[in-house]
């Protein structure tokens, strides 16, 4: 896995599955802050920043940089295509001031230094901003509140300066994000699902122990993460569908006994967790020929979502489909070839000590 994530969409990232399944198997947390809100971080944004592991991004270092032109031209063009803004500027936006909530009725909160000056002129001429009472927000209609902080985020983590990858508990984000795109071998894309199979410290685990819990197992909890990088790498360059179902059946055992030994040292360090689900696009399924060959066997070539699955013991499923998805130009070229987009959803399960693993 990538060193870094960035919480998509919000400012704020809540305690739950996600927040903790990103301290325990990456190397830093990331969200994107104004430096002004730093002082309203939660306690537990607060601790994981003590402790080296949650790093906040200044929209700033996207916004006052090289990449500035770059990021103003891809909103401009992203926001006519809107309605709102292209054809119906006059007729929608004449009195917006006056009757915003008449007009689309909902808008969302955007920070005010989430937005460069050379924008911000544009963005109320069009009538895509208003000015709120409180200085530090502008209202934006949510249509367009959601691309631009997909455009943001998509800049962040192309050019920021680490290995960063697009994280979220909530899969309509990602998909938002990397949306549905024409079904051609450029656009290929491979989605792994973990199912019930990833293990995360429980509610009643605290970040501190967490934190601790990762300083001391960092070598077993790396050959986990290797575990999962090599079965990217194995289905990517698998040649035949016999041979993605053979990779699956072999990191089936793997796996298992992986979670055994999971089990007993989450035990063994008094650290209660749970399974939970992850979803990663793990890269660019450009030659992952047995793939196409499956779903062309299925008379589906044309919206391709295939899906082959591995039972893993009692405890979840591992799955992999093919996906065509609009992901070029917003991620770096190296990750195209790794994951770059992951899901992390709440556990359906109880806690792993009341499951019997076999």
């Amino acid at each position: 896995m990538p060193q870094s994530i960035l919480y998509y969409p919000t400012i704020s990232v809540g305690d739950g599955p996600w927040l903790r399944a990103a301290a325990l198997y990456w190397d830093e947390v990331c969200s994107i802050v104004p430096s002004s809100y730093l002082g309203r971080l939660s306690p537990e944004l607060k601790y994981l920043l003590e402790r080296g592991q949650y790093r906040p991004i200044d929209p700033q270092q996207i916004l006052y940089s090289d990449y500035n032109e770059d990021f103003f031209r891809a909103i401009k063009r992203r926001f006519e295509c809107v309605p709102s803004i292209a054809g119906h500027r006059e007729r929608e936006f004449r009195h917006v001031h006056r009757q915003k909530v008449e007009i689309h009725g909902i808008y969302d909160m955007i920070h005010y230094n989430k937005i460069p000056t050379n924008m911000r002129d544009w963005l109320l001429e069009s009538g895509a901003i208003l000015l709120s009472e409180d200085d530090e927000w502008v209202e934006m209609e949510s249509r367009l509140a959601g691309i631009y902080m997909r455009t943001l985020a998509e800049f962040i983590a192309r050019y920021d300066e680490n290995d960063v990858v697009i994280g979220t508990d909530r899969r309509s984000s990602i998909h938002e994000l990397y949306r549905g795109s024409a079904a051609t071998v450029r656009n290929r894309v491979m989605a792994l699902e973990l199912t019930q199979c990833l293990p995360v410290p429980s509610p009643n685990t605290g970040y501190e122990e967490i934190l601790d819990f990762k300083d001391s197992r960092k070598d077993d909890l790396y050959a986990l993460q290797l575990r999962i990088q090599q079965l990217e790498y194995d289905l990517r360059h698998s040649e035949s569908p016999e041979e993605v179902k053979s990779v699956l059946r072999a990191f089936k055992s793997a796996w298992e006994k992986e979670q055994r030994n999971t089990e007993a040292m989450f035990r063994g360090d008094g650290i209660e967790f749970a399974l939970n689900d992850m979803l990663t696009f793990v890269g660019a399924a450009g030659g992952a020929s047995g793939l196409l060959q499956l779903t062309e066997a299925m008379c589906n070539t044309h919206f391709s979502r295939a899906t082959i699955g591995a039972a893993v013991g009692m405890t979840g499923l591992v799955s992999v489909a093919l996906r065509h998805k609009d992901y070029h130009r917003k991620i770096k070229a190296e990750l195209q070839g790794s994951g770059f987009a992951y899901i992390i959803g709440a556990a359906r399960n109880n806690l792993l000590r009341d499951v019997d693993l076999v």
